[in-house]
């Protein structure tokens, strides 16, 4: 359900909309490029997606080539670990050599912004990340 430019206000407001209707077992959100996240923020969002029963993903973002992701990634991180909420780790999957403050070019479009297409398929790998995620695919 994503939305380009969104916040994560947007999202908590679709969570409630959407979810109680579609009933997913897992609800993954990767939020925090536009800015926005709070720990409290992310701390609701969790407990939101709960609260309709469903599994909540906190993906950590990608790798921006000003090195702002690695704040947000942080709060992502802490938050993930203090609720034991799974994370896809997109950041690295984007990080040059491994290193979450540099980005990997090659793996974004010429605005370094959009992840390319081999980009994409190195964060669908991270779907690995969470164990038993794949188990609840059609």
């Amino acid at each position: 359900s994503g939305q380009s430019g969104s916040t994560i206000d947007g999202v908590l407001v679709r969570v409630a909309n959407e979810v109680p209707v579609i009933r997913p077992k897992y609800v993954m959100v990767t939020i925090g490029t536009n800015g926005g996240n709070t720990r409290e923020k992310l701390v609701e969002l969790v407990e939101l997606i709960r609260s309709y029963g469903a599994i909540p993903v906190l993906n950590r973002i990608p790798v921006k080539s000003d090195d702002s992701s690695y704040a947000v990634n942080e709060t992502i991180g802490s938050v993930c670990d203090e609720l034991e909420v799974a994370s896809c780790r997109f950041d690295l999957a984007t990080a040059y050599e491994g290193d979450t403050h540099r980005q990997d070019a090659s793996m974004f479009q010429s605005d370094l912004l959009h992840p390319s297409v081999e980009g994409n398929y190195a964060m669908a790998k991270r779907l690995f990340d969470i164990p038993g995620i794949l188990l609840h695919t059609k």
